[in-house]
């Protein structure tokens, strides 16, 4: 691994600084809090930063007399948390260098990011003076491993990696779900938990303690998981009681010691108009979770009577419309369908229109002379997807060389790798009531396997929506765009 040594810039004016400033070198060894301040003189600390902070004190000091300690902090994204984690980690090595600090992020990358937040901090010659027994160790400082020449380290590791060697004495998992297509599928939380409870708990030294901070995305993600009782079935040692825990929502949904009911968590930064702006281009589903750390169960199958239906007539004009297919080739009786569904998006409301439902057994021959058919009645107005794999490849091959279909955009996309996470964004707006089917054409079959999904025998009418709203799927980070241009 690369060495720091030449690669960072020396922060002198924060050398002279803290050198001047005895106020600050006192204020540094009490607290975290205090710490982040003396190397950053603009650093503005509202409420929540502070309350965070003097938790966070708490829990190295529980560390520090071997309690175990076990703290889970649910907070919406761009507030502020991981400069009060760097913070912790390098007040705690600061204080006991003979300690480790294991920091884990949902990638290795940003986990190296983080190290190079912490590492300068205990390098600055006034905080070296302030800690004279917390010099990094030369020869043994990389960028995402280091250690201090009493023998304690610091380690950076992406989540789902080895966390070799000696075990750390805290342990910080910050936005170990890295967005919502990830928080949201049980597969990659499932994956999370197994890393948490295999690589990643186990090296806990004895008396450590752990920390896991980050949004919430799912009722099944890090959180929800250490906080079900089922989840501690099989062990004895640890179990959900044991997590102490506080919420930060975005928007307060009561009365709480430093705010009203309805009053932003940090206004001087996010007011509440960017809040409700941020809000606004969520499902409610999303904003639950993400702003209020309060996720909502996402049931399997999609509910007939949670679909709203709309007359063509009620339907936006000037929406991108695109059909996309699930295909099949073979007649049997338990056969697959091949489905298609027209679909459209309207950011405005965050509705998602459904119209003119496909679904038949067909022979291979047979599922190319249909799609062309269905794509000449839709029009070249509009996009078609069809998946890429086997015998799929030649039906997108078909379409694109058909001179009737000259000047039709169409699209070969890859298989769908997971049917559950795929959906789950059109479910749950179903869920919330954003789901607009349109009135006209054969619904039966795709409302008894939206009905049926994951019990059923058949899934290409779910398959087939799952691929319509990835290729509606605009800039995955797009509902950060109002806490970007708050900031």
């Amino acid at each position: 691994m690369r060495s720091w040594r030449g690669s960072m810039p020396r922060p002198a004016a924060l050398d002279l600084l803290l050198a001047a400033d005895d106020v600050a070198v006192e204020s540094a060894r009490r607290s975290p809090l205090g710490l982040a301040r003396a190397i950053n003189p603009t650093y503005r600390a509202a409420w929540f930063h502070r309350d965070l902070a003097e938790r966070l004190k708490q829990f190295s000091l529980a560390v520090e007399r071997g309690e175990s300690p076990r703290l889970i902090v649910n907070i919406p994204p761009r507030h502020g948390k991981t400069a009060l984690l760097c913070a912790l980690a390098a007040w705690h090595l600061l204080r006991l260098p003979t300690h480790c600090v294991a920091y884990a992020c949902y990638g290795q990358d940003l986990a190296n990011r983080v190290s190079k937040d912490v590492r300068p901090i205990l390098d600055l010659p006034a905080v070296r003076a302030a800690f004279p027994s917390s010099v990094i160790a030369k020869g043994r400082d990389n960028i995402g491993e280091w250690e201090l020449e009493a023998r304690g380290s610091f380690k950076a590791v992406g989540v789902g990696g080895p966390l070799v060697g000696r075990g750390a004495h805290i342990l910080i998992i910050d936005d170990p779900h890295k967005n919502p297509a990830e928080g949201l599928s049980p597969k990659t939380t499932s994956k999370v938990w197994d890393w948490f409870g295999t690589a990643a708990k186990t090296r806990l030294a004895p008396g450590g303690g752990i920390v896991v901070c980050h949004q919430r995305w799912s009722t099944h993600d890090l959180t929800g998981r250490l906080l079900d009782p089922k989840a501690y079935e099989e062990e004895g040692e640890v179990h959900a009681a044991k997590w102490e825990r506080v919420i930060y929502a975005a928007i307060a949904a009561q009365d709480e010691p430093h705010r009203k009911a309805g009053e932003p968590l940090d206004p001087d930064r996010y007011p509440l108009s960017a809040l409700q702006e941020w809000r606004g281009g969520m499902t409610p589903s999303l904003w639950a979770a993400v702003g209020l750390q309060a996720p909502r169960q996402l049931a399997s199958g999609v509910r007939r009577e949670s679909i709203q239906w709309v007359d063509p007539s009620e339907v936006p004009r000037g929406l991108r419309w695109v059909r996309a297919w699930d295909t099949a080739t073979s007649e049997g009786t338990k056969a697959d369908f091949t489905a298609g569904i027209l679909a459209a998006f309207d950011n405005t409301t965050q509705r998602l229109y459904l119209a003119s439902p496909q679904a038949r057994k067909l022979e291979a021959p047979a599922v190319q002379g249909f799609i062309e058919a269905v794509a000449l009645q839709d029009g070249s107005r509009v996009e078609i997807f069809v998946e890429g794999v086997a015998s799929q490849v030649s039906v997108g091959q078909h379409l694109k060389a058909r001179p009737l279909l000259s000047g039709f955009r169409v699209h070969i996309v890859s298989k769908i790798p997971d049917k559950v996470t795929a959906s789950v964004g059109w479910r749950t707006r179903a869920a919330d009531g954003l789901l607009f089917c349109v009135r006209g054409g054969a619904w039966d079959e795709f409302l008894r396997q939206w009905e049926e999904f994951g019990a059923g025998e058949h899934d290409d009418c779910v398959d087939a929506v799952s691929r319509a709203d990835a290729a509606l799927a605009e800039d995955p980070t797009a509902w950060l765009a109002p806490l970007r241009r708050a900031r």
